[in-house]
């Protein structure tokens, strides 16, 4: 019985028919108009961080002819040819967000440690070193009139600077409960626009410097708790 079971079961095995593939189109047919239009750029240049790249910002003149990447523990500058014209890497640590001024002459930039600094795009000499946050400062921007920066970091706060004086002018509360509301978690990423009046969209109107307003922090400085809200965790 075991043997016929066997032979049987041999039988059946050989006329077992594989299942038919389905067949797909070519690749080539298959690949969108937008899909073959970014397949026509090819990788020039690939420059190796010792940490993750975290910030890239244009040089905001006509010419568009410079760009900086900010990681590890530098701010590099590279031409438009992908070519690396010189470094800033006087950080205490991690250096992060690293923006050039409206006219190119000047670069933010914060760091690990919590300094916001300030760099002479020519000479790469450190014009201010500003230490106020008690933790990393992930992102910076100036404001329009480039006579103030902003700075958002893991402290949960974000500050408006003064360039001349070195002073901080501003700095949102934390917490929910506090006048205005502020953020409960850390914040990574800060903006400055032109904008007249923000009476009719913030609850509280931020400080307005020549015509330029600093955006109100609890709509436009988005933290780790906005974050995760926005992603349904």
């Amino acid at each position: 019985m075991i043997v016929a079971a066997s032979a049987a079961a041999q039988e059946q095995y050989l006329q077992y028919k594989p299942p038919k593939l389905r067949a797909f189109a070519p690749i080539q047919e298959r690949e969108t108009a937008e899909a073959k239009y970014w397949k026509k750029f090819k990788l020039n240049t690939e420059f190796h961080f010792f940490g993750a790249a975290n910030c890239i910002d244009v040089m905001p003149t006509g010419d568009y002819s410079s760009y900086l990447v900010s990681g590890s523990t530098k701010v590099s500058l590279f031409a438009k040819n992908d070519k690396i014209q010189r470094t800033f890497a006087r950080f205490n640590d991690e250096a992060y967000s690293g923006k050039f001024r409206k006219d190119g002459k000047l670069v933010v930039a914060g760091d690990k440690a919590g300094y916001v600094k300030v760099f002479d795009v020519k000479t790469k000499a450190v014009l201010r070193t500003l230490k106020s946050h008690e933790n990393a400062v992930r992102s910076t921007d100036w404001l329009p009139n480039g006579l103030h920066f902003i700075s958002g970091s893991d402290d949960s706060t974000v500050k408006l600077w003064d360039l001349a004086t070195q002073e901080v002018l501003y700095t949102s509360p934390v917490g929910r409960k506090q006048s205005g509301g502020g953020h409960t978690d850390y914040v990574r990423y800060v903006y400055s626009i032109v904008y007249e009046s923000l009476l009719s969209v913030c609850k509280r109107p931020s400080l307005t410097f020549h015509k330029y307003s600093c955006i109100c922090h609890n709509l436009h400085f988005l933290s780790g708790q906005d974050c995760r809200q926005k992603s349904g965790e």
